[in-house]
């Protein structure tokens, strides 16, 4: 018979806990890898043991955890929500086929972000190996976006233990819709009532020439051990939330490149808005940001087609009139975001 030594990822599942800690049954199949670092400190002890070598004495295993990133080759209108939901702490549904969920994170105090269950199953072929992560949470969220792509995503995770466990055997949701670039607009406005107005955003100028970008959201979050009678982390810790937005575009004399770089030069904050809008009814993903222009000016990095490409680099800047920072809101087919209709 044959024989099988390499075992693929073949299953990503996820389901929403509703105690942190205690593993629930997976609600949806996630479109993913997942790459998975073990996080166990062992006592060595090197007291002298009669033989020698250093470590001959007793062990112990001082804590655990594990380090967890899900890379998303393409991200859909339907599972977009996932991308927040482990890293923002608040988010309200709205709206009834197609429904939206605002995912924003609360900034005037802790307020317990939710965590979920991640299962996994990797195989040969023939041999199955499924594990479980519980206290499954994201510290940051990196989105990328080029000319004629789709939206990728990196989400940078953590979680409690990793144990042995069978994987709920959620089938692949059929009839999705993939994000992809020529959906996207880009505008910058004046204040963050304007930035969520839309789609599209009211009075905002539109960047008609961007090639590519990234959006970095770091939602503060780590795990934290203490003295509390377990080897696994007792629970996260919540900081000061950032984000970072990376923008190569032309620098067309029509657009609005002479405003822009007069706000750059003043660090005039400036209020973002990415708005992807489907093919399908009521698919959309919008993404607001308040931020000021990280170097003061806007960056020639080289030349395409006559026109000068800019490099634009911003970090998040909070704005105590919107009383925000961030938010993003996917629209889509779902009541409840954790779980296909």
């Amino acid at each position: 018979m044959p024989q099988g030594a390499i075992h693929g990822l073949r299953a990503v599942e996820i389901g929403e806990e509703t105690a942190k800690g205690t593993a629930v049954a997976a609600t949806d199949f996630l479109r993913c890898e997942a790459e998975i670092t073990p996080l166990y400190n062992v006592f060595r002890a090197e007291t002298p043991e009669k033989v020698l070598a250093v470590h001959a004495g007793p062990l112990a295993e001082l804590d655990a955890g594990a380090d967890v990133r899900l890379t998303f080759p393409q991200v859909t209108f339907e599972q977009a929500s996932w991308l927040f939901a482990l890293g923002m702490s608040a988010v309200v549904t709205a709206g009834a086929a197609p429904y939206t969920h605002t995912f924003e994170p609360v900034l005037s105090g802790l307020a317990a972000p939710k965590s979920g269950t991640l299962r996994l199953r990797y195989s040969d072929g023939t041999n199955l190996e499924e594990l479980v992560l519980d206290y499954f949470m994201c510290r940051r969220l990196t989105l990328n976006f080029d000319q004629q792509g789709v939206l990728t995503a990196e989400m940078d995770c953590f979680a409690q233990a990793i144990g042995d466990a069978g994987i709920t055997d959620v089938a692949p949701e059929d009839g999705v819709e993939v994000i992809n670039q020529s959906q996207m607009i880009a505008y910058i406005n004046t204040t963050w009532a304007l930035a969520i107005a839309g789609p599209p955003p009211v009075g905002g100028s539109v960047l008609k020439q961007v090639i590519s970008g990234s959006i970095e959201f770091d939602f503060g979050l780590e795990p934290w051990w203490g003295i509390g009678g377990t080897a696994e982390f007792q629970e996260e810790k919540e900081t000061a939330k950032d984000v970072t937005v990376r923008l190569t575009t032309l620098a067309d004399p029509n657009d609005t490149w002479a405003s822009e770089r007069t706000a750059a030069q003043a660090q005039t904050k400036r209020f973002l808005t990415f708005d992807w809008v489907g093919a399908t009814a009521g698919n959309r993903l919008s993404i607001a940001i308040a931020a000021t222009h990280e170097r003061g000016e806007l960056v020639t990095v080289g030349e395409q087609d006559g026109l000068d490409v800019v490099e634009m680099n911003l970090s998040g800047q909070y704005d105590p009139t919107g009383a925000r920072l961030y938010s993003a809101t996917v629209g889509n087919d779902r009541a409840a975001y954790h779980t296909p209709t």
